[in-house]
């Protein structure tokens, strides 16, 4: 049954991605910083450095992705930032300024919590919190296929 899930959710065990610690989905590559609890701003920059960028979930497939991989890294995160800022009173995905679907959202939110985005491991859905220094969370970053 592991072997269908892997296969399903895009978790390649041999990638494409040629660089240790990241994860092929797709046509993506995807690395998880879950023992770095920081403040958003500074994970977008370490994505920067890493030469890419705070992860776009902007489907259900690609949530689910984060939802069974994550807990085989760290079973004990419960959520992580990705790369979604309300900007302006709209929310958008960080570098290409697409819109999340109504179905990403877990149910109730957005609930006015904050303007940063971050996937609740448990349902594999977006939530809004707080942009405050004293909220810092493990994130995850994205960059092409090389």
């Amino acid at each position: 049954m592991w072997f269908i899930l892997i296969c399903f959710y895009g978790l390649i065990i041999s990638d494409n991605c040629n660089e240790e610690g990241w994860y092929q989905n797709r046509y993506k590559c995807y690395r998880f910083f879950l023992d770095s609890h920081v403040r958003w701003e500074e994970a977008s920059r370490v994505c920067h450095v890493h030469g890419g960028v705070m992860g776009v979930f902007n489907s259900i497939d690609k949530l689910d992705f984060v939802r069974y991989h994550v807990p085989t890294l760290n079973n004990s995160i419960s959520r992580i930032f990705v790369g979604l800022q309300k900007t302006g009173g709209v929310w958008m995905w960080g570098y290409n300024n697409l819109t999340p679907e109504a179905e990403l959202w877990e149910s109730g939110a957005p609930a006015s919590q904050g303007p940063l985005g971050a996937v609740t491991i448990a349902t594999g859905r977006l939530v809004d919190v707080p942009d405050s220094g004293d909220h810092k969370l493990p994130f995850v970053c994205e960059k092409n296929l090389p």
